[in-house]
Formats: C-alpha cells, structure tokens, sequence
C-alpha cells in the first residue's frame, strides 16, 4: 500500500535511481562522463573532473605503498579541500573505510577516535600536527600524512591563505611533519594504477562518521556506499529542474553527513561543481553567493542567521538559486519567516526547506515537500525511507496525532555502530525483515504524512513526577517575536523537584530586558501547560554551539547543575 505522504511528493519518484558500485566506482563513472568540466571549486581555482579522478587513483597508489589494504580504516582529520575529496575515493578504491574527524577536533577527542576506529593511517592539517604532536608520537601511528590548506589555492591567493591559516594556528611557519602530502603524490605517480578492491556496496563498511548518539557519547557510525548512493538520489531528485552546469556549495563540514553525503558526494556523481568552503565566515559567504551563484545551500539555523545579519549581501540577487535546505538542529519558526522573506525580496523562486536526519541513516531522511510546506512540520520521508511512531516501551505503533519514538527503516539505515552491543539497542528486525531504526527522538506524525518533532527522550525533564519536553518548549518560544534562539534546562526545585529554565537568545538585546522577559513568561503562562511553563527566564547575547552548529544544550545544562554543587 502506498504511504500516505507519497501524495505529498508531486514531482519527486517515489523509487528513485541510484548510482551503483562503491563510492569510488559511483565517482569514476561521473567522472568519465564530466571529464572537463569543474568537479571543485576551491578559494576561487578549479579541478576538473578528470584531474580530481587522477588524483584519487594516485593516492590509492600511495595508501597500497603505506600497506593500507581492504578493510583497514584511514582517518581523514580535514577540512572541505579538494585533497580531502580526492583521499575519498582513493580510500574507497583500495577498499578501505574512511573515518571522517573535525579537522578542529581536540587532542583527547582525535585520540579517542583513533582509538575507537583502529585507524592504520591520518591525514590531518599541518598547523595542526603541532598541538597533536605528541599524542601522536606516543600513539604508535607510523602512517601520519599532513595537507597544507593553501596548496590548491590560486597562486595570486595562496600567500594570503598561508598567512591567514598559520594565524589562526598561532604559529609563524608550519611545522616539521613526518609527511608531507604533496610528496605523497609525487612519489607515487605511476602509469599504471593499481586496480580497485572489491568490495561488497550494500554489505561492507565504506565510511565511519561519529555522532553523539542517543547516550551523548561519541559513537562510530559505519556506512556503506549504498547508504551514499541512496541518500545522494533521494535528495538530487528534490530539484525539478536543475541548470546545464549545476553548482552545490559544500559549507557543511565533510565530517557531517549531510556535508560529506550531499554537498560532496552528491554533487560529484551526478555532474555539480562543489564549491568547497574549509570555514565558515558570513563575509566570505555573502561573496562567494554573489561571485560563484551555487544553486544549492545548505547549512544549520545559525549559518542563516549570520547571513540575514551580514551587510554585503543585502543588494544580492538570489534568482539562481534552486534549493535552500537547513538541518542539523530544530530551525526556529521566526528564523525561517525572516529568511523566506530575504529570499523573496532577492528574487528567489524558492523557499527555505525544513529537514530531519540523524548520522545513523547518513543524515536527512525526512525533508519539506518542494510545493506544499505546513507550518511547525519538519516535513514528510524522503523516498523509500519510511517513518513510523511507535511506543517507546513496547515499539506499538500509535496512531496518527499520537506523540511517541521516531522509528525508521530505509536503505540509508546504518549497518551499525563499531560497538555491537549498542547497535542491538537501536536496531530492530520486524516480522518481515525490514530492519528498524529507533532514533531517540520524540514526534507526531498526521492524517496527511507530515512529521512533527519534540525532542529527544533522553531529554525528558521530570517535573512533578510529570515529562516534559525542553524541545517542544524550544519551538514555542523560538515562534514568539524577538526570539532568535531559546533552550530549555532543568533548575532545582524544592517542591517540584525540577522547574524548567529559558534561557533566550534575542533577535535583538531589548532596551528594557525586564519587560521582554514578563512578557515571555505571560505568554507560555497562558499558552504551556502548567508543567511545561518556564519559571525562570534568562537573556543570552547568543546561545553556545556544537562544532556542527546545533544548540549545546549540554553544556547549558551543565552550567546550572555545576551552580547546584
């Protein structure tokens, strides 16, 4: 029986096409097809498609040289470079699994995913070899391979870029590294490449990516390269009508999946120059939208709060644009009412699109649909993704209107985590053998399809012995005017037990804070339920970030529970 929010799709394929092989393979074909024309754009300089391909078969000589062999894992520590696009493949060629890390990731976190994924090789920064240095000397690591931010710059730039990036490390000159990454490719540049690995695309893990999963701990999520081709057709088909020569910007981190499986992959295997961007910065944005025209953006709710707020790009004309997609965290209602109006008075055609995903189907499986948005909904499955709300307890399937657990299954289900026993916490096999995803997250879904998100359950908030969902408050309070950001902690309390904080982050610092924060507590008195009311309300200049750019609850949950002691 069809699924009922297929009728919300329009012109979207309920079973779309997608590509097949192993990543390498899904590439190479592309690869063939686009020979000459730009696979990336970096800083302003381009690589074409046939360049980018030989790359990657040089690097694959490379990791066969350093004993890199099918199965073993090579952690790729970088930011959006053409170099780490290229490793990419290269992994996949020889029938390795790519570990993606935040190239700003601390010592202690690269060291536990080092640890966790048994890493045989890393290819990191080189202004970043020197605070790692000597974890990684104590690690006993011998394959440690350093890039240069700067190297496919253009040469008018790269002096500039050099200059930029060893400031921000803190150093005048990079440092010592045991290789270098440009020896790399020029002591293996052989005529004859060796042959790819074959590796099983449904079956065999193709890439890890970590998340912090339903217990907040870094968890190894493994991919395969059917998960990549699944969710890179799902989401290509969104687009109607794309331009001869489309253009996707890569904003979004290759360590995240959607940066990785999208703004990347997605965009190399079917035709699209990825613009990749290594950091973020609203000025250089706003320039690169005027200068570059990327048919698609994507980014998290802060990114496009940095845009509204960023000057140069008021006089843009945004015509070019074909998809405008935000995820990552819960956008605020206000946010994407004053974005839809930027883009409507800068000739866009398009809306901002509302998504959901999580790193354990690679990332978005649920999107608005392209012609029908119903407010507070995070839209309807992606194609072939199904979605169903289940008891958390029993995994009974409740009713449509019914709040319960997010329950998926698809053919961008991860294979599991590194660790098996957490996989058998959130993977399920039904009667008929579909296997099930339990999320961890709390929503509704209506007569029409159209999912609703609350929260995560393990944010439950016990007040009164009653739950109460920070996340549900969150969006209430995000709706309300001159909210920009809101997130909801627990505070003690001697009767309740527990008593929920707002701690808010204003569109603009009010004049009068007092009055600004009656009013909001007036509004949830009479709007939120007597649990779910907030008790006290605090004013921030802006709200503290993860390094994917979601709200860090966490660590506003610990500053109170830290006043407690």
């Amino acid at each position: 029986m069809q699924p009922i929010w297929q009728k919300q799709y329009d012109y979207v394929p309920a079973h779309p096409e997608y590509a097949a092989g192993t990543l390498y393979e899904q590439f190479r074909r592309s690869a063939y097809k686009n020979r000459y024309k730009n696979a990336v754009d970096y800083f302003g300089a381009t690589v074409r498609f046939d360049k980018l391909l030989s790359r990657a078969d040089i690097l694959s000589n490379a990791l066969i040289n350093l004993g890199i062999s099918k199965g073993d894992r090579v952690c790729i520590c970088l930011p959006n470079m053409p170099d780490a696009a290229a490793l990419f493949y290269a992994v996949s060629r020889v029938g390795a699994v790519s570990v993606m890390v935040h190239p700003l990731s601390s010592t202690a976190e690269l060291q536990e995913f080092l640890r966790q994924s048994e890493a045989k090789a890393l290819f990191l920064m080189d202004v970043a070899y020197a605070k790692h240095r000597e974890m990684l000397e104590n690690s006993g690591l011998h394959n440690i391979v350093c890039c240069s931010m700067w190297q496919d710059a253009p040469l008018i730039k790269r002096a500039i870029v050099r200059r930029i990036v060893l400031k921000k490390a803190g150093l005048k000159r990079p440092p010592e590294v045991p290789v270098k990454f440009k020896e790399l490719l020029s002591h293996n540049d052989y005529e004859c490449p060796a042959p790819p690995v074959a590796t099983d695309p449904e079956r065999d893990t193709a890439v890890i990516l970590f998340s912090g999963g339903s217990s907040g701990e870094p968890k190894g999520i493994c991919l395969s390269a059917r998960n990549f081709a699944a969710l890179a057709g799902q989401v290509y088909c969104q687009i109607e009508h794309w331009p001869e020569e489309p253009r996707m910007m890569a904003i979004l981190p290759f360590f995240h999946g959607f940066g990785l499986g999208v703004c990347m992959h997605a965009a190399l295997i079917y035709g699209m120059t990825s613009i990749m961007v290594a950091q973020f910065n609203a000025k250089e944005f706003a320039a690169i939208l005027k200068s570059k025209k990327p048919n698609i953006i994507t980014g998290v709710p802060t990114l496009y709060e940095a845009l509204l707020r960023e000057k140069s790009i008021k006089s843009i004309d945004l015509s070019f644009l074909k998809g405008v997609f935000v995820g990552g965290d819960a956008c605020p209602p206000t946010l994407k009412k004053r974005f839809d109006i930027f883009l409507k008075e800068h000739n866009a055609s398009v809306t901002l699109k509302e998504g959901y995903g999580l790193t354990e189907t690679v990332t978005a499986c649920v999107v608005t649909p392209p012609k029908r948005e119903k407010e507070g909904s995070i839209g309807v499955p992606l194609p072939e993704v199904c979605v169903k709300i289940c008891d958390p307890e029993t995994m009974t399937e409740l009713t449509a209107g019914q709040t319960g657990e997010i329950v998926i299954s698809g053919p961008t289900v991860m294979l599991g985590y590194l660790d098996s026993a957490e996989t058998q916490k959130v993977l399920f096999t039904d009667r008929d053998g579909t296997v099930w995803l339990k999320t961890g997250d709390m929503g509704r879904m209506d007569e029409e399809g159209y999912l609703f998100f609350a929260g995560r359950i393990k944010r439950i908030v016990k007040v009164s012995g009653f739950p109460v969902y920070p996340g549900k408050i969150e969006q209430f309070i995000e709706s309300l005017p001159g909210v920009a950001r809101c997130c909801c902690v627990a505070v003690p309390d001697d009767y309740k037990m527990n008593v929920i904080k707002a701690i808010i982050q204003p569109a603009q610092m009010p004049e009068v804070p007092k009055a600004f924060v009656s009013e909001i507590l007036a509004v949830c008195k009479k709007e939120l339920s007597v649990y779910s009311r907030p008790r006290v309300v605090e004013l921030m200049e802006s709200l503290p970030v993860t390094k994917v750019g979601k709200v860090d609850w966490k660590s506003l949950q610990h500053r109170e529970d830290n006043k407690r002691n």
